[in-house]
């Protein structure tokens, strides 16, 4: 009967941990970007769509049987082609390897930006908060 109790009560626990929803949230003000803003992130978006395509290619043709298989045979080759950030490329390679077998071309592909490693919250000279992301090289 006590051993009832206890695995209840733990159940009961695990129920109430599932409930509790924790939500972190920032509340943006975004002004317009500037030309080059734009343009800097038009190109950040087609170059991280075709690099997901180009990795695509090279899962399609080698099919590897795991994430760190695709990693080593098609890091080296988006790295030399491509002049993004490599947190970015890293993540291309995660959103290929999730979608690989349902998806035959990326029409659409999400920048993840991961702070610190790719981006970071900070301040203008102004005092003005600011989200700085890593896109390209240098």
């Amino acid at each position: 009967m006590a051993k009832v109790i206890y695995i209840f009560a733990t159940i009961l626990m695990w129920v109430q941990m599932a409930e509790k929803e924790v939500i972190k949230a920032l509340k943006l003000n975004l002004l317009p970007l500037s030309r080059k803003k734009e343009r800097l992130l038009f190109e950040l978006f087609n170059s991280v769509l075709n690099c997901c395509n180009d990795i695509l290619s090279i899962a399609k043709s080698s099919n590897p049987r795991t994430l760190s298989i695709l990693h080593t045979t098609s890091y080296p080759v988006i790295k030399q082609k491509y002049s993004l950030h490599s947190q970015i490329l890293i993540d291309c390679i995660h959103q290929v390897w999730e979608n690989m077998k349902t998806c035959q071309e990326f029409k659409q592909a999400p920048v993840r930006f991961n702070i610190p490693r790719s981006g970071k919250f900070a301040r203008t000279k102004r005092g003005n908060p600011v989200i700085v992301i890593a896109s390209f090289k240098g």
